[in-house]
């Protein structure tokens, strides 16, 4: 008995340590400002970000998630460790839908509609384990 306990153990042990490349990096973070196309800030909006990684030939799977909501001055911020595992990281604005969305990425708005839309972070400046902004713009529709 006691020798089949130490092969489990050993099995245990060999099996984590494949895993280990997937252990998560250091704290990502992300803040910034929600404004109207005006520049005033936009308070209770939630923001989420998440990731996913290959589950098939098809299918993603969700690797974190992450929710912050913007306070009265349109700010919002959040420390999120991302897995190494993460291949797409994505965003969304989750609060109202009478608005077009804006993004800011490497200097410029781009406009998003829906979550599908949402540019891939992790291809873009986005930088994982660093300090990282992400600034929106909403219009009403």
């Amino acid at each position: 008995m006691n020798h089949l306990l130490k092969i489990a153990i050993l099995v245990i042990g060999i099996t984590s340590c494949k895993k280990a490349d997937t252990l998560p990096t250091t704290p990502t973070e992300i803040s910034g400002i929600i404004a109207d196309d005006k520049g005033r800030p936009i308070h209770n909006v939630e923001f989420e970000l998440w990731g996913t990684k290959k589950a098939g030939p098809i299918n993603r799977a969700p690797t974190f998630s992450s929710r912050s909501t913007s306070d009265s001055s349109g700010r919002y911020e959040r420390s999120v460790i991302v897995p190494n595992e993460t291949e797409i990281i994505n965003f969304a604005i989750t609060e109202g839908n009478n608005f077009d969305n804006y993004v800011e990425i490497n200097g410029a708005y781009q406009p998003f509609k829906t979550i599908s839309q949402s540019p891939d972070l992790k291809n873009t400046y986005f930088k994982i384990g660093k300090k990282n902004i992400l600034n929106f713009k909403r219009t009403k529709q």
